[in-house]
């Protein structure tokens, strides 16, 4: 077999032969081929689920993914219909970990290296919006390998998440290996491809994600928003690349934001002069690292307040930012960029 780092899962739009590579996680799960996304082709249907996480699964090609810190970007269509009534769409929330709200499916991946088993969640659905055609949501994330991951013995992703009562459709799931690019940090950054693809929520179930139009270019264009969140704290992340975190590097924020009242959706006012959180503070951009080794915190906040002043409440307003990469942060196994601590009347 071929390595493709762009295609870590095989057969994800269903044109080999039946249903040539998948199989299942967990037993008693019927796979059978359906009606694929936007009335093409043929996507994967898995019923008689005995369990959440009993459905589509598939053994993952990792051979050219060979070293810790490697990222991984999953991406696809899901769809879910009540078993009882097969042919029509169902709904999920994805903004919720409770299954009495008909939380979403997510997909994991399990990996075994020398006895060692994890078992993570990859990829989930970020904003409530399905596609007109029937239902079909993204589902969406990225992954960086862990030392147990690279060049483990076995992997396989699945997809586990919503009701037995359901049954789990996908279509175009794909897996690929992303270079390392440090030029270009962030994934998905301007939503051109009218998905929020990359993005999460910082709080599953205390907020909610939804593309907003027009964006900064105008009608047509897209930007991301962050509403019915019950804390100044709720705002949407990205986990970067670590590997760009090398000690004396330096990298440029910039970004556009705009303010809306979370009640009436008119544009408001905020003060760039208040570079702390006051409530009337401006939108800011945080470095956050995880489980850094070096200093006297294994965690890292740097929030960073923008430097262009002025702020005009009906329009887009530009940020920008820098900062030097110190031996603290390339020390943290993880860093991620979050927007966020903004008042939550807005």
């Amino acid at each position: 077999m071929v390595r493709n780092p762009d295609k870590l899962l095989l057969n994800s739009d269903m044109v080999e032969p039946k249903i040539k590579y998948w199989d299942t996680w967990g037993d008693d799960v019927t796979l059978a081929l359906v009606t694929g996304y936007g009335g093409k082709g043929q996507a994967l249907k898995a019923s008689t689920r005995p369990h959440l996480s009993h459905g589509p699964a598939q053994i993952m090609n990792t051979d050219c993914v060979q070293n810790a810190g490697e990222r991984l970007a999953f991406s696809g269509k899901i769809r879910f219909e009540k078993s009882a009534a097969p042919g029509i769409a169902a709904f999920c929330n994805p903004f919720t970990w409770s299954d009495s709200l008909i939380r979403c499916s997510d997909i994991w991946m399990f990996t075994q290296k020398a006895g060692v088993h994890e078992y993570n969640r990859v990829a989930m659905i970020t904003t409530d919006e399905s596609d007109v055609d029937n239902g079909w949501y993204n589902i969406h994330g990225l992954w960086t390998l862990r030392p147990n991951q690279a060049q483990a013995d076995f992997t396989k992703m699945y997809f586990d998440g919503i009701s037995t009562a359901y049954d789990v459709i996908v279509d175009n799931i794909e897996v690929k290996h992303l270079p390392k690019q440090c030029n270009a940090l962030v994934e998905n950054p301007s939503f051109n491809n009218g998905s929020a693809a990359f993005w999460q929520a910082t709080d599953r179930d205390r907020m909610k994600l939804k593309l907003y139009s027009p964006g900064s270019e105008g009608q047509g264009d897209f930007a991301l928003r962050a509403y019915a969140r019950d804390h100044s704290w709720r705002g949407i992340r990205q986990q970067l690349d670590k590997r760009c975190f090398v000690t004396g590097e330096e990298y440029k924020i910039s970004a556009k934001f705009r303010l809306l009242n979370a009640t009436s959706g008119a544009g408001v006012h905020c003060n760039t002069n208040d570079q702390w959180m006051s409530g009337k503070n401006c939108p800011s951009v945080m470095i956050y690292g995880e489980e850094c080794a070096v200093g006297a915190n294994r965690y890292i906040y740097w929030r960073f307040w923008n430097t262009v002043q002025g702020w005009q409440k009906d329009a887009y307003n530009d940020f920008r930012n820098g900062f030097l990469v110190n031996d603290a942060l390339a020390s943290c196994l993880n860093v991620w960029v979050y927007i966020n601590e903004i008042s939550q009347d807005h």
